[in-house]
């Protein structure tokens, strides 16, 4: 009977040393988890730290860009208003160019048209000429010039070229003489506006002619 109650107590310690290893077995891996758990945690929390730093930066990164983006396109714009306006400018540039040039053919073709004012051909035509454009004859010397004005104007009109010649009385030189001038056949011929009596140079200067 003693013996039985010894096995049985033995037994009984047994079960209860091996039931008390069992539960402390069970906590240190337990803890050993929780352990490997929070690491991983904190490595996580690390990590999405570090990934919303990165993100942080990205935006700040986003925004500059963004910014640099706003700016160039307003340069573009500007650049695009100044080429618009200088498209205008040359366009207008090319009008008025294109303008002058219809003007300058214009008159070259005016000037092509006009006769340039030359010389009688011979004695006889300039003659004819002044025969028929003799002038109302005046006793004043400012009525002689405006004969001769008279003769010059119409000789232009006619394409000749006419002088007009003031001779001082050689004895008394507050007195004078009006008389047109031009070339006839390469000679150098006058008249009185008044009478359209052509004279050489010579005859003139004699005085022989009755004049």
């Amino acid at each position: 009977m003693k013996s039985k109650l010894v096995v049985s107590v033995l037994s009984l310690i047994i079960i209860l040393a091996l039931m008390g290893c069992a539960p402390k077995g069970d906590y240190q891996l337990l803890e050993y988890k929780n352990s490997v758990l929070e690491e991983n945690n904190q490595e996580l929390t690390n990590s999405m730290a570090g990934m919303n730093l990165l993100a942080d930066e990205s935006n700040i990164m986003i925004a500059t860009l963004t910014d640099n983006i706003t700016v160039v396109l307003g340069k573009i714009a500007d650049l695009n208003t100044s080429v618009s306006a200088l498209q205008t400018e040359r366009e207008t540039l090319k009008a008025q160019v294109i303008e002058q040039e219809e003007r300058a053919s214009q008159a070259e073709l005016e000037l092509s048209e006009v006769s340039v004012p030359g010389d009688f051909p011979s004695r006889s035509v300039l003659q004819q000429w002044a025969d028929n454009n003799i002038q109302r004859e005046t006793p004043y010397l400012g009525g002689g010039f405006q004969s001769a004005l008279a003769v010059q104007k119409q000789g232009l009109e006619d394409g000749y070229l006419i002088s007009i010649v003031y001779d001082i009385d050689d004895t008394d030189q507050d007195y004078g003489w009006i008389l047109c001038a031009a070339l006839a056949g390469g000679k150098y011929y006058l008249w009185f506006p008044e009478t359209g009596n052509i004279l050489n140079y010579g005859d003139f200067l004699e005085r022989e002619n009755g004049i």
